[in-house]
Order: C-alpha cells, then structure tokens, then sequence
C-alpha cells in the first residue's frame, strides 16, 4: 500500500533526523539556537568540524565524532528535498506527490521532541541537559576544563564549571590516580 509505504519512510526520516540532531548535540555540545543554524553545505564537505553561530553572534567551531558524522550521513541519504539547513522539520507526506514543503527545525521544535522521546523513557530531557552531559562527559574523559570553555563557547571559566558534575565516584577516581 502506498500509503503505508509513505508512513514509513517517513518515520524512518525522522527517527534518523532525531539521532542525528541527538549525536550532534553530544558531539559538540551546541546549544539548540546553535543546531538549527547548521546548514547542509557544512557537513557535505566530509569534514569532522563545523563553524555554527553562537551567542552575541560570534562564530564557534565545534567538532563532530565519528557517531554523529555517522548519524547525519545516515539522515542525509534519506533526505530528498532541498532544503538549505541540516536539520528540518518534516511534514507528513502527501500522496499526491506534490513537492513537499520542509521548513528548518525551530527551538520550540527540537526542545518538544526531546522531552516527548525522555518521557517515552522516563527520563527528564530537554536540549541543555545534552550541553551539560557532553561538557561532563568531556572533563571525565580528560579534556582540560579550559578546552571545555572553548568548546562550549564560554566567555569565562566559571560559568563552564556550573556545566560539569563531577561525582563522588569521579573524586575517588582521580584520587586513585593521583594520590596512590
């Protein structure tokens, strides 16, 4: 049936375009206003980093792992408009077979799809929680907290320190390391 056909393309459209987006988020530790702003063009250079616009519109690179240049090249063969930015919202596809109208993915947008799929699980989620686990996630695995700041495009150190949790059982580690 080319209707079913149809549900499941389009379904499978979206859940790459959510780890995507996901990959992305963890990767470089973007704010959503950040992510939305990617274009196409960008990625297609087969390169692993990015310029996105940042606060007060200053330019920032961040770099992308091999998960999410994984993830975005799995979305992109989906993809069959042409649609100028990385990462749209979809509509539901018309039998018709009208040209489709694609719109990039607003805030509001990717902040709602995030904590409907974290309800789904039972798991708060919401678009920073990917800034702070990938900040976290970075410290923990060894990146200077400096490096950290630079990633996250943060005017001072302090503020890249709220980001970071460290955890009793992170101080027992580096004390292991350290102090035995």
């Amino acid at each position: 049936n080319e209707k079913v056909y149809a549900q499941k393309k389009y379904q499978k459209e979206i859940r790459l375009r959510n780890i995507a987006i996901f990959e992305t988020l963890l990767s470089t530790g973007a704010r959503v206003t950040e992510l939305i702003s990617i274009k196409k063009e960008q990625v297609n250079k087969g390169q692993d980093s990015l310029i996105i616009l940042g606060k007060g519109k200053k330019e920032r690179l961040v770099y992308l792992n091999a998960k999410a240049i994984i993830a975005i090249k799995n979305y992109l063969k989906e993809r069959k408009d042409n649609n100028e930015y990385l990462f749209i919202s979809h509509p539901i596809a018309h039998l018709d077979n009208q040209k489709q109208k694609t719109s990039n993915c607003t805030q509001s947008g990717i902040e709602c799809m995030i904590r409907k799929l974290g309800k789904k699980i039972d798991v708060e989620a919401y678009p920073h929680k990917f800034r702070r686990t990938a900040a976290t996630s970075a410290v923990r695995k060894g990146m200077p907290i400096e490096q950290v700041q630079k990633m996250l495009g943060h005017a001072t150190l302090n503020t890249t320190q709220i980001y970071v949790n460290v955890s009793d059982m992170d101080v027992k580690i580096s004390h292991d390391k350290y102090l035995n």
